[in-house]
């Protein structure tokens, strides 16, 4: 929103000059909110103002998408610079994924964080830094200050989210389970632990751009496709 579009709305001189008396726009809806409330009886007044309000807090999220945008291409190229120049992870398929492939232009960082990813063999797991691309899940391991990917029980560091299923784990509040059923072989299984209730509801509830991905519904009726989130839609049990 520019000035010229204060101005077509018809808003008064002091709700222009009060605009114009700010750099950051961050205060404008409560400034033109006060302006609102006070020619609440100025029916002209009343409706240029609302639109005005309208228009800038339109404004004002769409910059914060765009800074989220921006911040999250950020931290993906500060991964992708801290990961070793040689580390490769295999996908299920047998696929090999480089770091070069970690900042490929269709691909974008949806979340990312530490997580636990626990092994069937041992009673501790292996505390691993989860980044969740749009189509794929990366299990990262510091080493020296510096990432490579995972290994645990010789299972693919890198997780399509093609055909993955998701399920919490019964009487667990921060553990699920992920399925990765991407290929005609028999399924992988990962069971990831984060700190709290509120990371794991955080990992399987992520607003999203990932497709493929389903979650296993309640009490035993099956799977829907992911709409809403990256990990999944639909609270499951065991």
């Amino acid at each position: 929103m520019n000035i010229s579009d204060v101005t077509l709305l018809g808003v008064s001189h002091k709700a222009r000059t009060s605009y114009l008396g700010f750099s950051s726009i961050v205060p404008f809806p409560k400034i033109f909110q006060s302006h609102v409330s006070s020619n609440f009886n100025i029916v002209n007044e009343y409706q240029a103002l609302s639109q005005g309000l309208t228009l800038i807090r339109r404004t004002i999220s769409l910059v914060n998408d765009r800074v989220r945008e921006y911040e999250k291409a950020v931290r993906l190229r500060e991964i992708a610079l801290r990961l070793e120049p040689k580390s490769q992870g295999r996908m299920k398929d047998g696929q090999l994924f480089r770091r070069e492939d970690l900042i490929q232009d269709n691909r974008s960082l949806l979340h990312e964080g530490t997580v636990t990813w626990k092994s069937s063999s041992k009673q501790k797991g292996l505390c691993v830094l989860a980044v969740l691309l749009t189509d794929v899940l990366l299990l990262l391991q510091e080493k020296d200050q510096k990432l490579a990917f995972a290994a645990v029980d010789n299972k693919p560091p890198v997780i399509s989210l093609q055909g993955l299923i998701v399920r919490e784990v019964a009487h667990e509040d921060k553990a699920m389970f992920l399925i990765s059923a991407f290929t005609s072989s028999l399924p992988e299984m990962y069971e990831i632990r984060t700190g709290s209730r509120e990371e794991r509801n955080t990992w399987t509830a992520q607003p999203g751009e990932a497709e493929g991905v389903h979650k296993v519904c309640r009490k035993g009726e099956g799977a829907s496709d992911a709409g809403e989130g990256a990990l999944g839609t639909v609270t499951g049990e065991n």
